[in-house]
């Protein structure tokens, strides 16, 4: 089978699968919303198609032989036709792409990506990018004020107005998931105010946020 018909198969079948709504609240969708429905629908299975075309061809039909792919890649559907944030519909975009190009897992690790994407707030995943940007692709242009200033004061310099409290429980969120660790487990490792990203936390930036990147999407304002 050609690579154009393996993918627009698949979309095909996926946008069977996605439900629009249920229950009582379909009545409101058909009379109020299938435009939209539809047009985030769309646009989903257009990233989707433009991000399989983009592996190899053996890659991509091992993968979808795999009945696990399947489960992750209607979980990752249903999920982004309920969002709208940008940050979030690029996190999904990429954990579909690494789950088919990485090896196979021996953990359920990626079913806990999709709902750590869903539950998490964007500004985390803004936060969460401050240590990617700085610690797993070296960029530099925060590079300096992250290793010159605590975590509370970087965040209060690039992010004007922050109230005290939101950063707290945001940060904090981030530590009790250990996508962040702190000073004593973070001996030996670069860190902001000895908070470094975990193990665990770097194996999560490095889904969401690669190989589909836009920077300007996770400024802070």
């Amino acid at each position: 089978m050609e690579k154009e018909e393996l993918i627009r198969n698949v979309c095909i079948a996926a946008s069977a699968a996605i439900p629009v709504a249920g229950g009582s609240i379909s009545v409101l969708l058909d009379k109020y919303l299938p435009n939209k429905i539809e047009e985030r629908k769309q646009n989903i299975l257009e990233n989707v198609q433009t991000d399989l075309s983009r592996i190899d061809i053996n890659v991509l039909e091992n993968k979808l032989d795999n009945e696990e792919f399947y489960t992750v890649f209607l979980k990752v559907l249903n999920k982004s036709i309920a969002n709208h944030r940008k940050e979030k519909l690029m996190a999904f975009r990429n954990i579909i792409f690494n789950d088919i190009i990485s090896e196979e897992m021996a953990f359920d690790e990626v079913s806990l990506y999709i709902r750590l994407v869903d539950e998490l707030t964007v500004d985390q995943i803004k936060i969460l990018n401050l240590f990617y940007r700085t610690y797993v692709i070296n960029d530099d242009k925060y590079k300096d004020i992250m290793q010159r200033n605590s975590l509370n004061n970087i965040i209060r310099t690039i992010w004007s107005n922050i109230d005290e409290d939101y950063l707290m429980a945001c940060t904090t969120e981030l530590i009790r998931f250990q996508l962040l660790i702190g000073r004593t487990e973070s001996m030996k490792r670069s860190s902001i105010d000895g908070f470094t990203l975990s193990r665990f936390g770097e194996r999560f930036v490095k889904f969401i946020f690669n190989p589909v990147y836009d920077d300007k999407l996770y400024e802070f304002k």
